[in-house]
């Protein structure tokens, strides 16, 4: 009696079975990489050499033993780089047929992946093995991708600006792959003085400073990586003088004016100030805070202010200086006395001064010009008696020497009236008695009198002459 059978992929086998009592048995053992078809039959030969062989019995060999996945690989890596993954030490008793690998949303088959890794982060590599039979097995393997990617800074920056303005540097437009941790600013300034500021906009205050600006900018993103910029602002004062406009006037010949900047300012201060007078006369240039000018000729004058700072801007002011020439009519102060006495008498004709009294002979600016006499004379006519005494008798101030004169007829001149402080226009008993003692005394104040008034006449014509001076000047 022998046994034959066959298994998928292997030779056929022949044996003697057991005999067991009355019977055959065999212990066929199917190796475990083995699946398929177990096929056997037995065969018997008696004595006489007569053969019998039973029909073939076929018996399904199943492999009921899952794959075994390994994966090889890194576990940390930095990003950008390409790694190669391996499940070739996976194990199956009858052998893996394919290889199935999932990353990143993609799927990739094979027993070898290859895969670049462009985005930081946490991934989980999961490889699936199938052998055709059982179902697939996984396996997983975590991943870290270090970032190594640094922020791209977007820094919006001008390159030129005026020390009056706020310096706005503006990083928001920046980005990283992983996120932006954190923006640091280091501001030199001229003289080597630092701002340190963080955040994504810096806004310094620039005022009184000028010159060269440096700033540089540090942008952290959260895996620690970093970028760093550097930009250079010029910061220039571009701003022009703030110059408080001049009205328009209208004046008489003969005026002499102040002009002055009226409190214009600068942010760095103003260097030049420069006037320019445009006239009947010619165009003068003058320098400096103030002007004084005289117009002493009528018509229109062109006045233009000129104010630089350090830095050469300029600011302009322009206007008109019309100048007429004085009647009877005019009185620009409106105090009663008419602009061509007052300037023909040294008074101011834009300044009320109908009240004033300059040379103290109790007459008022505006009762002189009523009586005709010097403002700035008390006694205009020069005949010893003063202004005030000869208006309060009735005598002219003006033009007639009443010193002699005796309208009382008491036989004592207005001259010694007036000394002796009598009325030379009623008689005085006890005046009539005349005494030279009074006489002398008289002739010494009249004498004192008298060399006052030259004083005073001479301290005019002194002043008149260096008004003069200076016209000419």
């Amino acid at each position: 009696m022998t046994i034959t059978y066959t298994l998928t992929g292997l030779d056929p086998v022949t044996i003697e079975p057991v005999q067991v009592g009355g019977s055959y048995a065999q212990l066929i053992s199917v190796p475990n990489q083995i699946k398929g078809t177990l096929t056997y039959s037995f065969t018997a030969v008696d004595s006489s050499g007569n053969l019998v062989v039973t029909e073939p019995v076929e018996i399904d060999v199943l492999d009921d033993e899952l794959p075994i996945p390994v994966i090889i690989g890194p576990t940390i890596i930095d990003q950008h780089m390409t790694v190669t993954f391996s499940g070739q030490g996976s194990t199956d008793n009858v052998g893996i047929e394919t290889f199935t690998w999932f990353v990143a949303g993609q799927t990739v088959t094979g027993p070898v992946m290859n895969f670049t890794f462009d985005i930081a982060g946490d991934y989980i590599i999961e490889l699936y093995t199938d052998d055709g039979t059982n179902p697939a097995t996984r396996t997983t393997l975590a991943l870290t991708v270090r970032d190594i990617d640094r922020p791209v800074i977007d820094l919006v920056v001008p390159d030129e600006i005026g020390n009056h303005l706020r310096l706005v540097a503006n990083a928001t437009g920046s980005t990283d792959n992983v996120g932006i941790a954190s923006f640091s600013w280091k501001v030199i300034l001229p003289g080597f003085d630092q701002v340190i500021r963080s955040g994504p906009v810096l806004d310094l205050d620039l005022n009184n400073i000028l010159g060269e600006v440096y700033l540089h900018l540090t942008v952290r993103d959260e895996a620690g990586n970093s970028a760093e910029v550097t930009r250079m602002i010029q910061v220039k004062d571009l701003m022009a003088p703030t110059i408080i406009p001049h009205s328009n006037l209208t004046i008489v010949t003969g005026d002499r004016l102040t002009f002055s900047d009226l409190g214009s300012t600068d942010n760095i201060g103003i260097s030049e100030y420069r006037w320019s007078v445009s006239g009947p006369e010619n165009t003068r240039t003058l320098l400096g805070h103030e002007m004084i000018y005289y117009f002493s000729r009528s018509g229109e004058y062109k006045i233009t202010l000129t104010l630089i700072d350090s830095s050469g801007n300029e600011a302009i002011d322009e206007f008109t200086v019309t100048v007429q020439d004085p009647d009877a009519s005019t009185d620009s102060d409106s105090d009663g006395i008419p602009d061509i006495w007052e300037m023909d008498h040294g008074l101011d004709r834009l300044l009320d001064d109908a009240k004033l009294d300059p040379d103290s002979d109790t007459i008022s600016n505006l009762d002189e010009y009523l009586h005709g006499t010097d403002p700035k004379n008390l006694d205009t006519d020069g005949d010893g008696l003063p202004d005030d005494w000869e208006i309060m008798f009735g005598f002219d101030p003006v033009t007639a020497d009443n010193s002699s004169g005796d309208p009382d007829n008491d036989g004592i001149t207005n001259i010694d009236e007036y000394i002796h402080n009598t009325d030379p226009t009623a008689v005085d008993k006890e005046q009539t008695r005349w005494d030279p003692t009074y006489l002398a005394l008289g002739s010494v104040i009249v004498a004192v009198v008298a060399l006052v008034l030259i004083l005073i006449a001479m301290g005019y014509y002194l002043t008149n002459v260096q008004n003069m001076v200076r016209k000419k000047k």
